[in-house]
This record gives C-alpha cells, sequence and structure tokens, in this order.
C-alpha cells in the first residue's frame, strides 16, 4: 500500500537521512537510568527512562515518514517490515535464551507456566495486555519477560501510526491540499490531548485500581507521549528558525527535568499522571535542542552515551532476565545485580555486532522475507513454550516432594470444610453483598446455630486464613463450635488495606468488620501474612497508610504503618466482642528443592538464605504487634512456631516425610491439620470448648 503523491515540499530538518548522534546519546541516557534502576541503584525515578523512549520513538518514525510522504515513496509494506527487521530478531532470540533459563530458575509450579503466559502474548505484540489482564501483581515480581510491556506498547504504536499516516495523507490529497506536516501536527494535537485527558482519568481513580493499571499499561494512555515526538518532528522548520542561544536554554531545561525525574519521581509518584509530562517535555526540549544548539549536542553525543545508545534496544531486553535470574542465585545482592546488568550490555554488544545490526542492515532480506521471519519466529517461540509446558507436567522430578493434598490448584484449597474465598476485585464485590444470614449460610464448617445463638468463632484475614482454616474448622468440630470464615488473598484484615489492593480490600474490610459487631462470635481469629508487607515496597505497591493518609517513607515506618493499622482494626470492632487472637507471622522454613537450581550442589553450597530479609522483618514486625497489642486483655497473641519447628526453632518443612508447607509462608492440608490439638487447647484455655 502506497500513499498517493503529496504536493508538499520537504523540510531541510527532515530531509536528513543521517542518525542524529545527540538523539543516539538520548537513548544511551534512558536506557542507562531503567537498568540502573532495575539494578537497584539509588535512582528512583529511573524507570522514565521507558517514557523517552516513547517520544524519541514518535520523533523518529515521524521524521522518516514525513519524508518519504512527500518524496511519494511511502509504503505500509515497507514500514512494518524495516520494523519487523529492527524488533523481531532479537526479540526471538531473547525470548529463547530466557525461556531455558526459565526451565532452570523457575518452579514448575505455577511461577514457569505465569512467564509462558507473557511471553506467549508478547510474541503477538501483546505482553502488555497480559500483564493487564492478568490483575495480578504475583505476574509481575520474579517474571523474567515483565519488560516486554513497554515493548508491546511500542509495537501497537507502530502497527497503528502508518495506518493514521495513509489515512491523513489521503484525506488531505483528495479533500485540503495543505501541508502534510501541518496537517498530521493538527490531528496528533487533537490526539495528543484526548490521550493525555485519557491517561488522567484513569490515573487519578486511585492507586492499585484497575484503571491505573490500565493507564500504566495501555497504549491509548500512551499515547501522547509519542505524539508529542511526533508533533515536534512535524515542525521542523520553525525548529530550524530557534537560534543556538534559545536552544541553549531550552536544553538545560531539558537536562533539569530529567534530573528531577530520575531523582525525585518514585513508586509512590502516581503513574503516568500529571508528574509524566516532567520526563516527557523534557525529552521533548532535548530532541529540539540537540538540532539547534551545539552546547546540547556535544553533551548528548559523547562516545559512551552513544554506545549505550547504539546497544540499547539489546540491553533493554537482555538486562531484566539476567537480573531476575541473578536473584535466585545471589538474593538480596545489589552489587550481583550490577555484575548481571553490565553482562547483559556485554551480550547485547555481540548481538548486535554479530547478529542484530547484520540482519537490519540487510538489502536482501526484503518485505517478503521479514514477514517470513515473523511468522518463523512465533513457531519458534510457541513450539519452545509448548515443548517446556508438556515437560512441566512431570514438575522435573520435584513434584512428589513439593505437592502434597493438591487436588486443584492450590494446595490450601481444602475439603471438607466450608469457606468463602475473595481471590480479586469481582469476589469482593458479590462479598460485599452478603448479610449477616448468608454469611452464616455460605462460609460455616457446617455446625447449626441454634436459635438466637452467636457465632462461636470467626476467622477473617488474606491466604494465610485459608492456610489455617482446615485445622481450625476440624478443632471446631471436635468441640462442637460453630466455626465461620473467609479469606480474600492480598487483602489483610487491617484498618487501612495496602495501595495495591485498598480499591476493594478496604470496602470490603470494613463490611466484614460490620458482620463481626453484629453477630459478636465469641471470638475472632484474625491471621494475615505481615511480613509480605514489608518487602517490595516499591514494585508492589505495598505501602500501608497512616490514619492520616500519609505514606511510610522507609521499612521502619512500614512497620510502625501495619501495626497501627491492626490496632485500629480491632478498636473499630469495639468491645463487645471479649476474645482476639492475632496469629502472628509463621516461621519461613526450610524447604525441600522446587527448582533445578535448588537442587545444584551451587546452590547448596552458596550458604545463601533467600529468606533471611524476610526473617529480620517478620522478627521486626512480630515485636511491634508484641509491643501495640501485648497490654490489651482483649487480644491474644498466637504464634505456632513450636508445633512446626523443633525445640532449636529449625522448621524444616517436613513431618514424617511429607511436606507440611506449600511454600515459605503458607500452609498445606497437612500443615493445617497439625495444629489441631494447638486449636483445641487455645479454645478450652478461653473457656469456648
Amino acid at each position: 500500500m502506497v500513499l498517493p503523491k503529496s504536493k508538499d515540499v520537504l523540510s531541510p530538518t527532515l530531509d536528513s537521512t543521517k542518525i542524529r548522534p545527540d538523539i543516539q546519546g538520548l537513548r544511551g541516557l534512558a536506557v542507562l537510568a531503567v537498568v540502573a534502576y532495575h539494578a537497584q541503584l539509588p535512582l528512583p525515578g529511573g524507570f522514565v527512562g521507558v517514557d523517552i523512549f516513547f517520544v524519541i520513538s514518535g520523533w523518529v518514525v515521524t521524521t522518516t515518514a514525513v519524508r518519504q510522504v512527500t518524496s511519494n515513496n511511502f509504503s505500509i509494506g515497507v514500514f512494518y517490515s524495516k520494523r519487523i527487521k529492527r524488533l523481531v530478531p532479537m526479540l526471538t532470540l531473547v525470548n529463547l535464551a530466557t525461556l531455558v533459563l526459565i526451565v532452570i530458575f523457575l518452579s514448575p509450579f505455577g511461577e514457569i507456566q505465569k512467564a509462558l503466559s507473557t511471553v506467549r502474548w508478547s510474541t503477538f505484540f501483546s505482553a502488555n495486555i497480559e500483564l493487564l489482564r492478568a490483575d495480578s501483581y504475583s505476574n509481575l515480581i520474579g517474571n523474567p519477560f515483565r519488560h516486554l510491556w513497554s515493548l508491546a506498547v511500542e509495537e501497537q504504536f507502530y502497527l497503528f501510526y502508518p495506518l493514521l499516516i495513509f489515512i491523513v495523507n489521503t484525506l488531505n490529497t483528495r479533500l485540503f491540499h495543505i501541508q502534510f506536516e501541518k496537517i498530521l501536527g493538527w490531528v496528533l494535537s487533537f490526539i495528543l490531548v484526548a490521550s493525555f485527558t485519557y491517561c488522567l482519568l484513569l490515573s487519578t481513580s486511585g492507586i492499585g485500581s484497575t484503571s491505573i493499571r490500565l493507564a500504566f499499561f495501555s497504549m491509548p494512555s500512551r499515547m501522547w507521549e509519542f505524539a508529542c515526538g511526533i508533533i515536534l518532528a512535524t515542525c521542523g522548520k520553525s525548529v530550524r528558525r530557534i537560534n543556538s542561544t534559545i536552544g541553549s536554554v531550552i536544553g538545560v531545561i531539558g537536562f533539569l527535568l530529567l534530573l528531577w525525574s530520575f531523582t525525585s519521581i518514585n513508586s509512590l509518584t502516581v503513574f503516568p499522571g500529571w508528574a509524566t509530562i516532567t520526563p516527557v517535555v523534557g525529552t521533548t526540549f532535548l530532541l529540539l535542542s540537540g538540532d539547534t544548539s551545539s552546547m546540547v549536542k556535544s553533551l548528548l553525543s559523547i562516545k559512551p552515551l552513544i554506545y549505550l545508545g547504539d546497544l540499547s534496544y539489546g540491553w533493554y531486553l537482555w538486562h531484566w532476565p539476567l537480573i531476575v535470574m541473578t536473584k535466585f542465585i545471589f538474593p538480596h545482592n545489589t552489587f550481583s545485580l550490577v555484575i548481571a546488568s553490565l553482562l547483559a550490555l556485554m551480550i547485547a554488544h555481540i548481538c548486535f555486532v554479530m547478529f542484530e545490526n547484520p540482519i537490519r542492515r540487510s538489502v536482501q532480506i526484503g518485505r517478503g522475507k521479514s514477514f517470513l521471519m515473523l511468522g518463523t519466529s512465533c513457531i519458534l517461540v510457541l513450539c519452545l513454550i509448548t515443548g517446556i509446558q508438556i515437560v512441566t507436567h512431570s514438575g522435573f522430578g520435584l513434584k512428589s516432594t513439593v505437592e502434597i493434598d493438591r487436588g486443584e490448584q492450590r494446595d490450601t484449597v481444602l475439603r471438607n470444610r466450608q469457606l468463602c474465598s475473595v481471590e480479586n476485585e469481582r469476589d469482593a464485590s458479590r462479598f460485599i453483598q452478603l448479610s449477616t444470614s448468608e454469611f452464616l449460610e455460605s462460609c460455616s464448617n457446617g455446625v447449626l446455630l441454634g436459635q438466637q445463638q452467636r457465632p462461636d468463632i470467626i476467622l477473617v484475614g488474606d491466604s494465610q486464613a485459608d492456610s489455617y482454616a482446615d485445622g481450625l474448622f476440624r478443632a471446631g468440630d471436635e468441640l462442637g463450635l460453630s466455626t465461620f470464615g473467609y479469606f480474600a488473598d492480598g487483602c489483610p484484615f487491617i484498618a487501612r488495606a495496602p495501595l495495591r489492593t485498598s480499591e476493594y480490600c478496604n470496602d470490603l474490610n470494613q463490611h466484614v468488620a460490620m458482620l463481626i459487631k453484629e453477630l459478636q462470635p465469641k471470638i475472632l481469629v484474625i491471621t494475615n501474612r505481615y511480613d509480605f508487607l514489608g518487602t517490595n515496597l516499591d514494585e508492589m505497591n505495598n505501602r500501608v497508610p497512616f490514619a492520616d493518609g500519609s505514606l511510610p517513607r522507609d521499612l521502619p515506618a512500614q512497620f510502625d504503618a501495619i501495626s497501627l493499622s491492626l490496632s485500629d482494626m480491632i478498636a473499630s470492632i469495639g468491645l463487645s466482642i471479649s476474645n482476639i487472637a492475632v496469629v502472628t507471622d509463621l516461621a519461613n522454613p526450610s524447604l525441600p528443592p522446587r527448582t533445578l537450581f535448588e537442587k545444584t550442589s551451587f546452590s547448596k553450597n552458596a550458604g545463601n538464605d533467600p529468606y533471611s530479609e524476610i526473617r529480620l522483618i517478620r522478627d521486626e514486625i512480630n515485636v511491634l504487634l508484641q509491643h501495640e497489642l501485648g497490654n490489651d486483655k482483649q487480644v491474644t497473641l498466637l504464634n505456632f512456631d513450636h508445633e512446626l519447628c523443633d525445640a532449636s526453632g529449625f522448621c524444616s518443612g517436613v513431618d514424617a516425610d511429607k511436606p507440611i508447607f506449600v511454600d515459605e509462608n503458607h500452609l498445606n492440608a497437612t500443615g493445617s491439620r497439625k495444629l489441631i490439638s494447638a486449636w483445641i487447647k487455645f479454645f478450652t484455655t478461653k473457656n469456648i470448648g
């Protein structure tokens, strides 16, 4: 499909076929920021490097497209062919290599499957849609294909944009006869306003909501960033009229805006949103001034930045999988992440010289061969995905030692009892509609209440409530107690939910608190996983707000926020419930190998404890809970380490050669039943049995 001839005259600025070294340097700066952020170096806003790439992409493809349109040489097929040659071979190579690595480093019981789902979608330029569709942060943490979301956004832009150019130019040629750059700029100005408005509407709906994820991952909400580069590229003649002094001032402002973005934007910032204007405008200013100011051009054209810019695509693709795998080998070691990033740069250099650039520059790979290459790449990746899926059914010989009582997807889904479950926002909306009688009917152990009799035990909490429920319900059966409960994945039963689930968890917890106050059980059992809230503060939005709405800025403040939020929830329930049991975090067990890497002698002899940081966090939170609630006569703090671990405190995670944990934080059915006698003893002590 070739565009009809335009009557425009190409502006000098857009006529050059040379690569501007300052733009390569800007690419280098962007990828350096992203890699530094992922390597956990002190650059909290390094992730805005992706936004820099979006603006640059808009500028680059538009300068080429305008030149071709005005010379009647623009072909949508050729455009797609060049994009395929530029993007697909390297992406395929990285995906194939990473698929091999996940077999070694990820567990065949869920982790590999999540990674396979992401790379399958990425094969069809839709990794961002998969990560949004999954609606689960567990699909992000430790996913070696997570970074492909931004590449998917760019690919979707490349699919959409040439069609827009064709439509605009066709209508202009037949109806308006306006200079092509001008009408394209007008159309993109409208798209910019619409996209930015859409982005703001989504991002201001609340952190942790579905809408903020949509704003982050979707191409329409990011289109305005590409549009900034596009509009600048359509203003070539105007740019040329800017003198060097003004260009230098604009460039300095652009540098300052990017510096502020790298250092001041962080995980607490609503992003994308108003703050995104800063890196986008900063990039636009540097693109503008690089064509007019020799000073700015010289600063961005230093050889190290140009070198990183040349390798930016490969380095971006390689760095994240290697960082993820390095975390398994050397947990909690920032230096090792820096080494992994440098190794990724070395691999990117080799691939650039021997693989990426030769294919990209090859004149022998025309339009037909490039589309054949795309199809072949898809088939290769999909075949390897299918092969890995088949192999993982065997569990790599790990299944017999890791899985037990696993009738369905989850070890913690237990039989012979009822327990209301809330696993997503949709479930929460249904649960909130339950009346007290519906709650008692749906979420009980089957022991019927007598007339006017209040329930004996109500169990609430996040997924920890699910893992404790089998033993608790069976203890209730033996004592003839009426036991009711529910669990909500990722929603701890505290007054203020963590940001990532705040949109529905706060309403859910308020409804449950209302049910509890109406039912007035003899004892309320609260089970949450607290140590998890003390990890991944940046990537998981695990921060728990204080009562005044402010957010903790560091780990000690997060600990305080957790304990205060739990204390406030208990206070809100009131004195009508005389007994409240708060179950503290379990000891992290020494689990049998769950990955092929964990079976290696290196893993066994490395001396690295992947749970050491979590253990410290757990112990510190338990101390705070004791300080906050220990003197409350209404509250009893329960810890079951003695029942699950030996006298020295070592918890093997195995009892009579059978695992008692499904993972490092959740009991399986066997482990839950080990606590039956402990529950019976506790209820008897409280005169409930």
